[in-house]
């Protein structure tokens, strides 16, 4: 492709005003497109009950837009595993479906107890958590009494994703009306669903624990889902 010859302008043309402004906004102009949120009081459980509701409307329809509308099969496949998990626990390797083409991985552990339901706990895994599956030394003192699920979201797990690649997955994910933060909410989300409706578990409790931005995304699960 040829531009042809290209003319430049004289920097006398191209100046706009004559001399710099007193007061310019250029430097704060972007707290002046949103008014700052001024807090109210919630004097009465139903007027943040009302809020609440109002929230989690706009959170829907505004933040995660994005969530899939209907919920695929989990398409589960499950291999026992051994290691010194399996000393304290019925251990497996687990990986399921979460949306259209999306496949999440994960390590089940279930108490060996003969109580008809146990409580749960999900530890959903940071990309900065992942280094070996059988590095669990922190969920011992659960084995014996929790059922546990050590998910690993999407954009998390092996193979290593390079800052250039999650720049990249960063810049696409924008382009379809979500974040990479969102997408992982969902797995965390999917993965209740999963333990109840998948396995067949009868929890009597369920928590999600999490590191970095990985605990704020369990504080937004526990708002999405009353079982957490």
């Amino acid at each position: 492709f040829e531009e042809g010859d290209i003319t430049r302008e004289t920097a006398e043309v191209l100046t706009v005003l004559d001399r710099p402004p007193v007061n310019p906004l250029n430097g704060h102009v972007h707290k002046a497109f949103i008014p700052a949120y001024k807090l109210r009081p919630w004097k009465t459980l139903a007027a943040w009950d009302a809020r609440r509701d109002e929230l989690f409307r706009e959170m829907n329809d505004k933040v995660f837009r994005g969530f899939p509308k209907t919920k695929v099969p989990f398409d589960v496949a499950k291999t026992k595993e051994g290691g010194w998990t399996s000393r304290y626990a019925d251990s497996f390797h687990v990986e399921f479906t979460t949306e259209e083409g999306i496949r999440v991985n994960g390590q089940l552990y279930i108490p060996r107890t003969k109580k008809s339901s146990s409580p749960a706990l999900i530890y959903a895994k940071g990309a900065d958590d992942v280094i070996y599956p059988t590095d669990q030394d922190s969920l011992l003192p659960a084995f014996a009494s929790h059922v546990i699920l050590v998910l690993e979201p999407r954009a998390t797990g092996y193979p290593v994703i390079t800052n250039y690649k999650m720049t990249a997955i960063r810049m696409t994910t924008a382009l379809i009306g979500c974040t990479i933060e969102s997408m992982q909410l969902w797995d965390i989300l999917r993965s209740v669903d999963y333990l109840i409706e998948g396995e067949g578990l009868k929890l009597d409790g369920i928590s999600v624990y999490g590191r970095r931005h990985m605990g704020a995304l369990a504080l937004y699960a526990a708002g999405f889902d009353k079982r957490i």
